[in-house]
């Protein structure tokens, strides 16, 4: 007589590395896709990640493998499953491996950079974040934008892609502003990164207001001190230079030659018979930071004048 014995295959997998996966990006697969002899299985599993890997979210260990895992170690690191797969409910093949890559995402990293003056650009430079302090070097493209501050302009508050935060800054409150950028990050290796912020401090600019001043007599002495000017704009207290442009008439006794630093000191003569103005152009400074000129307008009267006469 015969004795027949049914032998049910065991599945036979096949130590595999599935397609590279960017860090923070959520994958899966069916193990049953490494089984090469087709045997229909069930599945369970163990995995070991490389130093540098954190889990955010993974499976049971048990059928499908799924999981997002993040890394920002700068480099390449590995999630090894090791799989068994039983045929039906009994028969067990050996176990094999499926390697996931995990590509690095770019970091960058929430600072304050230096302050700028009103009226300059940061010229931020968002890749040497990503090469400095806590980052980790990866070669990447930037969107930037700016969070709204009403006391500034200059500020994009729509994205920009670059590598430079380039905007020019204006402020004249009379106090220093900042602007805070969120950067989004994406590496040459297709790995988008956390976002993070770059604040910069934007110094104020002096605001001087155009004045005509009294009128002041020929050959007589006057002064006017600028920082009026500035006080009746923001405040900021400044040093100043000046240049000074005569009409035809109007001649220097006691001055700088048209130019001159400081308060505005001098003696014009006016021997025409008509009021002429002497207007001074005006640049404030204020901790580094240069303003707009602004101008001081001086109106001499004329002095009467005689001849000797028999």
């Amino acid at each position: 007589f015969t004795i027949t014995v049914p032998v049910n295959p065991e599945p036979v997998g096949t130590n595999s590395v599935t397609v590279e996966v960017c860090s923070d990006v959520a994958f899966s697969f069916n193990p049953q896709a490494y089984v090469t002899n087709g045997v229909a299985s069930t599945f369970t599993w163990t995995v070991v990640y490389d130093g540098g890997i954190n889990v955010v979210s993974g499976g049971t260990g048990i059928g499908p493998i799924a999981a997002t895992l993040n890394n920002v170690s700068g480099g390449t690191l590995n999630a090894v499953y090791t799989v068994t797969a039983t045929s039906g409910s009994i028969c067990a093949g050996n176990t094999f491996t499926v390697t996931v890559p995990v590509k690095s995402e770019p970091l960058g990293v929430t600072l304050t950079a230096a302050a700028i003056c009103s009226d300059a650009s940061p010229a931020y430079d968002l890749q040497n974040n990503v090469n400095t302090g806590s980052g980790n070097s990866i070669a990447s493209t930037f969107s930037w934008v700016a969070a709204d501050n009403p006391d500034v302009t200059g500020e994009s508050t729509t994205p920009v892609v670059g590598s430079f935060i380039t905007d020019v800054l204006v402020n004249v409150t009379g106090s220093t502003q900042t602007v805070m950028y969120t950067v989004t990050p994406t590496g040459t290796n297709g790995c988008t990164g956390n976002t993070f912020q770059v604040s910069i401090p934007v110094d104020s600019k002096p605001v001087g207001i155009a004045s005509t001043e009294a009128a002041v007599c020929s050959d007589a002495s006057f002064t006017f001190n600028p920082q009026d000017n500035v006080d009746d704009g923001n405040d900021l207290v400044s040093t100043f230079s000046w240049t000074r442009t005569l009409p035809s008439g109007l001649t220097e006794k006691i001055g700088g030659g048209g130019t001159g630093s400081g308060s505005i000191t001098e003696t014009l003569e006016n021997l025409t018979s008509t009021v002429l103005n002497a207007v001074y152009t005006v640049t404030p400074t204020s901790g580094g930071c240069v303003g707009n000129t602004f101008t001081i307008t001086v109106p001499v009267n004329p002095e009467p004048v005689g001849t000797n006469s028999v």
